[in-house]
This record gives C-alpha cells, sequence and structure tokens, in this order.
C-alpha cells in the first residue's frame, strides 16, 4: 500500500486538512495509507494547536515539531533563514517509505516540503497550484512558483489556475475546486449563537509587505481607524510582538488571534471584511460579506470576478473610496459563486488521490 504524507505548518493548512481528514474518515477504505506531518511554522498555539484540536486531526500527527519550539523558528530571523530551518524540519518530518508528498497553498511550510521531497526523489502534489498574483516581490509568489515548478500533479482551485499551468501535462492538472469552502459551509450550518453584534468591520494583517515596513503599517491602520465604523481587528501574534501592542487606534478595536468558529462567527456578521489574506477574500465571498484587499494585486481572481472584492492597494485615498463602495453592498448576497466552490472539493480531491496512489 502506498502511503501520502500531508504537510501542515500554518494556520489555513489546519483548515484545508480538516476537509480532506473528514473525507477520509466518510469512507470505509482507502486504497493508501496517509499521515500528517507538522512544521511547526505558526508556533504560537491559537495559529496552530488550536485549530488541530478543533477540527480534531490531532491524533492523525504522526511526525511533527513541538508548537513552541521557538529555537528553530523565530520572528526575528531573516527570511532565509526561517525557510532554512523549514527545510530542515521538513527532513525530519516526511517519513521513510513516503510514496507522495500533498503540500498545501504557498506557504513557507509547503515550499520547504516541496524542495525536501524533490531532493528524496518522492513525488509532489500541489493543491491550489496555478494560482498567480503576479508579483515577484511577494514570498508566498514566488513559493507558487517555486512548487509548481517541483510539482508532479496539480490539485487547481479556480479557472485562472487552469491558464497559468499551460506548459503543464493536462493529465496532470486537476480542477477541484475550494476544500476550505467545504469545511466553512459546514461551518456555517451550524446554529451558533451570535458573539458579536451591532454594525462594524473586520480587519485582518499579515503579509510582509504590508507589516514588516513600519510606515505603511501605521499609514494602513489610521486610514482604517478614521472610516467611520468599529472595525474588529484580530492581531496577529508576531504584529503584537513586533509593535508591542496596539493602543490608540481609533475605531480599530484590536484582539487576540481568534479561533476558526470565532473569527467565522465574527466575519458572517460584519458589515465589511478588510484584508491581506487570500483565504479571507474566499471566505468572504462565500458569507456575502464585502471584502476590500488591502494589495495592489491577488492570486484569487475568481472573488473579484464574483463582484465580492474590490482591490484597494494601500493607497489611503482608494481605501476609503472602496470602503465606500463595497459598504454599500454589505447585506445583499448576490455575489455569483466560483464553479467548485460548492462544499464537494475535498470528495474530488481525494477521488484523484485514490487513483493516483492505488
Amino acid at each position: 500500500m502506498k502511503k501520502l504524507g500531508i504537510i501542515v505548518g500554518c494556520r489555513p493548512n489546519y483548515v484545508k486538512a480538516a476537509a480532506l481528514v473528514k473525507e477520509f474518515e466518510r469512507r470505509e477504505k482507502l486504497p493508501f495509507a496517509w499521515y500528517i506531518g507538522v512544521t511547526g511554522q505558526h508556533h504560537d498555539d491559537s495559529m496552530s494547536y488550536n485549530f488541530a484540536k478543533y477540527f480534531k486531526i490531532g491524533q492523525y500527527i504522526q511526525t511533527s515539531f513541538p508548537y513552541n519550539d521557538h529555537g528553530w523558528i523565530c520572528d526575528d530571523y531573516t527570511p532565509a533563514v526561517q525557510l532554512s530551518s523549514l527545510i530542515y524540519k521538513a527532513d525530519k518530518i516526511i517519513q521513510p517509505g513516503t510514496d507522495a508528498i500533498l503540500v498545501l497553498g504557498d506557504v513557507d511550510s509547503s515550499v520547504a516540503a516541496a524542495l525536501t521531497a524533490r531532493r528524496m526523489k518522492i513525488p509532489v502534489y500541489h493543491y491550489e497550484a496555478g494560482l498567480r498574483c503576479g508579483d515577484m516581490d511577494m514570498f508566498e509568489e514566488q513559493n507558487r512558483v517555486i512548487i509548481d515548478t517541483l510539482a508532479d500533479e496539480f490539485f487547481i482551485t479556480e479557472q485562472s489556475a487552469y491558464y497559468n499551468l499551460l506548459t503543464k501535462s493536462a493529465n496532470n492538472i486537476h480542477f477541484v475546486g475550494d476544500i476550505m469552502v467545504d469545511v466553512l459551509m459546514e461551518e456555517l450550518s451550524k446554529d451558533i449563537p451570535r458573539n458579536f453584534d451591532g454594525k462594524y468591520g473586520v480587519l485582518t494583517l499579515h503579509r510582509a509587505e504590508n507589516v514588516d515596513n513600519p510606515d505603511l503599517y501605521w499609514s494602513l491602520i489610521e486610514t482604517i481607524s478614521h472610516l467611520q465604523m468599529k472595525i474588529i481587528y484580530p492581531v496577529h501574534p508576531r504584529i503584537y510582538k513586533k509593535f508591542h501592542g496596539l493602543a490608540g487606534l481609533g475605531d480599530i478595536v484590536p484582539c487576540e488571534p481568534l479561533g476558526y468558529s470565532d473569527f467565522i462567527q465574527l466575519c458572517r456578521n460584519a458589515q465589511i471584511i478588510l484584508t491581506d489574506s487570500g483565504g479571507v477574500q474566499t471566505e468572504a465571498m462565500v458569507m456575502g460579506v464585502p471584502c476590500i484587499t488591502l494589495r495592489d494585486v491577488t492570486e484569487k481572481l475568481c472573488t473579484i470576478e464574483a463582484g465580492g472584492n474590490y482591490l484597494a492597494g494601500t493607497d489611503p485615498i482608494k481605501i476609503e473610496g472602496a470602503f465606500n463602495i463595497m459598504v454599500g453592498r454589505a447585506g445583499a448576497n448576490y455575489f455569483l459563486l466560483p464553479r467548485g466552490h460548492d462544499g464537494k472539493a475535498a470528495k474530488r480531491t481525494v477521488d484523484i488521490l485514490e487513483k493516483l496512489l492505488a
């Protein structure tokens, strides 16, 4: 029986892995063995362990580094040192006898695992392959290009990805849709009391290009704090550390990182979401909440086409203009969901994995 390794390192990886695990459990028998390997890239419990616990996937994590292994992942390290440490970890968590590695998305753990697997002569399967924003200064875009160069099989989530993979064999490109949407739709179906009331927006910021430049970061914060709406801001742990906490933010209300369910409940009842996250752009579209992306480009082109996302960049005037446009769409729920965003992406993905690993 062949063996598949699924590599997890960051918050969005846990969500994607959860969708696959649920589909694995739904099937009585799989033609392959599998395990989850954790790099510990997100070493704060609020971004890692709590997600593994919530989605009940901890029992399948067979190889991992401690979640709080600060000795190997340090926010003060350079990006190159952080990546090299993840390559070291990937070498340790890929089990002997592994026949294929599935990497999820575009995080550093995924590119580290792809590079390591290739050196081990292990085939690489890339879920969320082919997405491009065109900005090679972004670490995530660099990772996408590198992983797709190394990968053998390509699992794509939207049509734009196919055109970016035209140099690859069509037999190796598999349209499956977005498995994060599977998890989101299940969460939205739950009868959970509202924890957040009133008129408010939500802000998330974590991209290096936005938070590693203090002048740009505080310009964004100042602009958003004057939008005449309460903005709830779950702050990434490394941003709290970098800026020694957050205070005096006008209409912005900072809070600690939220668990998956709390974050979804926060967003689903919001008037608007401002973010630099690719995953949150998709989640906003599915929930019918208007989204403003604080970047000049996006790899999630389907969210633009659906009418639910406005690329505002980081210019204060553009952000204010986008806010005035998009906040008027709150509650409209007319965004057109793209193909493959139907809650069945995990099924399609596992169907293909069964054929590849039979």
